[in-house]
């Protein structure tokens, strides 16, 4: 589209162009130096004019890439936050789920503790029994 609008423009301007040369030579024939000083004019405000046209088509297209870069770069943006955010979260989770795991391994080594005194009691309750009775028996006599 902006090749074409370009092609466009530079037809028009040598179209333009070759019309004012034309009728810049049947005058100047007739004329005279007035002529060719008003042709010279009408040239130059004709290419004074595609330079407008030419630049105001540069300035527009570098704002419309400006858009498109500022647009990237926004949607890029967000991306990247969307990540930040997601990545977050899941740290928060493997967080919570190691300080869960050491809890109930804290919690099974107590009740492993637990367990090991209450067997190595039970263990000794019957020599304690026996010792009683020994002892019961020794004092009756």
């Amino acid at each position: 589209a902006r090749s074409q609008l370009a092609r466009w423009l530079l037809g028009s301007v040598l179209v333009r162009w070759r019309r004012m040369a034309a009728a810049s030579r049947a005058v100047g024939r007739f004329g005279g130096l007035y002529a060719s000083a008003a042709d010279a004019f009408r040239m130059r405000w004709l290419l004074a004019e595609w330079h407008l046209i030419a630049r105001g088509s540069c300035w527009k297209r570098k704002q419309q890439d400006m858009a498109a870069l500022l647009a990237q770069s926004s949607a890029e943006l967000v991306q990247a936050g969307r990540r930040e955010v997601q990545r977050s979260r899941t740290e928060s989770t493997a967080r919570r789920t190691v300080r869960r795991l050491c809890m109930s391994i804290d919690a099974l080594e107590g009740h492993w503790f637990m367990l090991r005194i209450l067997t190595a009691w039970a263990r000794t309750l019957p020599s304690q029994r026996e010792q009683r009775r020994d002892g019961e028996s020794t004092t009756r006599l």
